[in-house]
C-alpha cells in the first residue's frame, strides 16, 4: 500500500494538536478551571497593549512585562501551595512567606490597574487633542479659502 502524502495544514494540525497534549498540568488546570474563560479587563488591556506596542514605549512595555511575570510567579506560588493544602499536605510556604506575596500581589495588581488607567486617560487626552487639532485645521481652511478660493 502507498503511504497517503499529508498537506502542509494537516502536518500542522497534528504539530498543534501534540503541543498542546505536552502542555504541563499546570497550564491544562488553569486552562480547564471556569476562571480562565472569563477574562479579566486587565488582561484584555495587555494584550492590546502588546499588540499596539512600538519603540516609543519599550521602556514601559518592558516594566509592564517584568510586574506582569512577576504577579505570574507569584500566583502560580500562592496556586500551588493551596493546592497541597486542598490535598492536606503541609504547604511549602510559611506564613511569613505567604502574606509577603499575597500583599506583593496585591500591589502589583494595584500598580498594573493604575498603569493601565494612566494610559487610558493619555490616550483620551491624545484623542481630544487630535480631534481638536482636527477642528482647528478645518476652520483655519475655511477662512484661508474666504480670502483665496482653492476649490
Amino acid at each position: 500500500m502507498a503511504a497517503k502524502k499529508r498537506s502542509p495544514i494537516d502536518q500542522a494540525e497534528k504539530k498543534s494538536s501534540n503541543a498542546e497534549k505536552k502542555s504541563s498540568p499546570v497550564e491544562q488546570a488553569v486552562a480547564a478551571s471556569p476562571s480562565s474563560e472569563q477574562e479579566r479587563p486587565i488582561d484584555q488591556f495587555d494584550r492590546e497593549f502588546q499588540k499596539y506596542n512600538s519603540k516609543h514605549n519599550a521602556l514601559s512595555s518592558t516594566a509592564l512585562t517584568l510586574a506582569r511575570t512577576e504577579l505570574s510567579k507569584n500566583r502560580a506560588l500562592l496556586w500551588q501551595d493551596d493546592k497541597l493544602v486542598k490535598e492536606k499536605k503541609v504547604g511549602t510556604l510559611t506564613k511569613e512567606r505567604r502574606e509577603y506575596l499575597e500583599k506583593r500581589c496585591k500591589d502589583l495588581e494595584d500598580a498594573l490597574d493604575a498603569y493601565h488607567h494612566k494610559v487610558a486617560s493619555s490616550n483620551m487626552t491624545r484623542a481630544f487633542l487630535s480631534f481638536a487639532g482636527l477642528i482647528l485645521f478645518l476652520i483655519l481652511m475655511f477662512f484661508i479659502n474666504k480670502k483665496v478660493p482653492m476649490f
